[in-house]
């Protein structure tokens, strides 16, 4: 989930409030089911310690592993085999429309014009926006600071494909990333659509592979490889100095936090992704690490790691 790209302070969020800086002058709830983890509880879980965390807490607590066995993690460079697609501006018409319906009011119809484009231009993928059960795809909701988030029901088989099973997501976009006014909410709505969208290919991935059984990691957000994934990926993707900005100090500051046994699948694209940053933004990735507002990156995440782990407690004690 990411939440507006202004305010971005849960899961998948951005560094504390303020405007990107550079550092140089001028320049879901997935289906869990346990009986003593109530829902609410797995969502405020999810939102601390990110999805793949809070599973594997769950699945160990299910199936105790051998000691020492860790949580299995894949080198991404795209889920299909294909390489790292890189994003570009959405078209001028698509601007155009966009623009008009939320002038107009029409949040829906304006998210279902970005939808539509990203759809065409192959960075959404229908097969994988399936859905079974209770639950539109898409819904425009108040979700506190979160801009927009994907959440998943259990998976169903693949109509077309009986050997394979669909993630079943879920979209919620608030619609403060919606309202008229906002000269950068385009670029902003695509950018969290597609960081939202990496979970969506992260959940079917997993779906059709043999079920993690490794030790439980740490509870907190920073260390989950799924969101370093999805950050990894925005680096990859992006076509602006302010969002590279930002995406480049949180995909750093992961690093940081990830394991290394974590690290491992991750190191030819994060190698790649620091060449790109230093090409985009004209100086290396550890000026950006080194500025305040990075530290106060850390220091958010270190609070949501404790604050993860009293959730985790707590429910752990029903």
């Amino acid at each position: 989930m990411i939440p507006d790209r202004t305010t971005k302070h849960v899961r998948a969020g951005r560094p504390p409030a303020e405007e990107p800086q550079s550092p140089h002058p001028g320049v879901t709830p997935v289906s869990f089911r346990r009986a003593s983890l109530a829902a609410a509880e797995v969502v405020a879980l999810q939102r601390l310690a990110g999805n793949q965390a809070t599973a594997s807490r769950i699945e160990a607590a299910r199936a105790p592993a051998a000691e020492g066995q860790g949580s299995r993690t894949v080198q991404r460079l795209d889920i299909y085999g294909r390489a790292a697609a890189r994003a570009t501006t959405l078209p001028a018409a698509t601007a155009d429309d966009f623009r008009r319906n939320v002038e107009a009011g029409n949040q829906t119809s304006a998210l279902n014009v970005v939808v539509a484009a990203m759809t065409a231009r192959g960075e959404l993928d229908r097969r994988l926006r399936q859905t079974s059960g209770d639950g539109d795809l898409w819904q425009i909701a108040d979700i506190g600071e979160l801009g927009a988030e994907v959440s998943f029901r259990a998976t169903f088989p693949d109509p077309d494909d009986a050997t394979r099973r669909l993630p079943n997501p879920r979209f919620r976009v608030s619609p403060t990333i919606l309202a008229p006014g906002r000269t950068d909410a385009l670029d902003r709505l695509h950018a969290s659509l597609l960081h939202e969208y990496r979970h969506v290919e992260q959940a079917a991935e997993r779906a059709n592979r043999p079920r993690d059984t490794g030790a439980a990691r740490e509870p907190g957000y920073g260390n989950d490889p799924d969101e370093f994934d999805a950050y990894l990926s925005e680096v990859e993707f992006s076509y602006s100095g302010t969002h590279m900005t930002t995406a480049a100090l949180q995909a750093g500051v992961g690093w940081e936090f990830l394991a290394e046994a974590d690290r491992a699948p991750f190191r030819a694209r994060w190698t790649a992704a620091q060449a790109r940053v230093r090409s985009v933004l004209g100086y290396p990735i550890e000026d950006l690490l080194r500025t305040p507002r990075a530290e106060r990156y850390r220091a958010q995440l270190r609070e949501m790691a404790r604050r993860a782990r009293e959730a985790w407690k707590r429910a752990g004690s029903r």
